[in-house]
């Protein structure tokens, strides 16, 4: 008689266990990757807002001002693309805080400053960005951490 056992695959208890394991290695993993993702989507926003400022000096170059749409980054966006400077982006959660603004000095149109909510108030580019109020928009990250730059002739 054999003491080899004939017995296949694995008992119920096993399986639970490796299944617990593996679920507990998977929110280790994403409780440390949370804040790459949050930094991930702050270098959007400022890359996003770059992207926007080069179709602004492209827009100028065509029409001689910035487009007139102060607040309404839906219309700025479609603006920018009919006067073919591309694609503009959208805040990466795109909802609450968490969307792009635009002002532009009415009448004038001589120059304009462009907003994103980032979520890491300690980002080093928040020293280097322009802080105040211009029209409803209120660039202030000594509270929150709105990035904003501004352009212009």
């Amino acid at each position: 008689m054999s003491l080899i056992s004939s017995r296949r695959g694995f008992t119920l208890i096993e399986l639970l266990v490796a299944i617990a394991i593996v679920g507990l290695l998977a929110s280790v993993v994403l409780l440390g990757l949370g804040g790459a993702r949050l930094k991930g989507r702050d270098a959007r926003r400022i890359a996003d807002l770059r992207t926007v400022q080069n179709a602004l000096e492209f827009y100028i170059s065509r029409n001689g001002v910035y487009p007139n749409n102060t607040g309404n980054w839906i219309a700025l966006t479609t603006a920018l693309n009919n006067s073919g400077a591309g694609r503009i982006p959208t805040d990466p959660l795109n909802s609450g805080v968490n969307v792009y603004s635009y002002y532009t000095n009415s009448g004038v149109q001589d120059f304009y400053v462009l907003k994103a909510m980032l979520e890491d108030i300690s980002n080093p580019v928040l020293q280097n960005d322009i802080d105040g109020t211009f029209g409803s928009l209120t660039c202030d990250d000594t509270v929150t951490a709105a990035y904003c730059v501004r352009g212009g002739l």
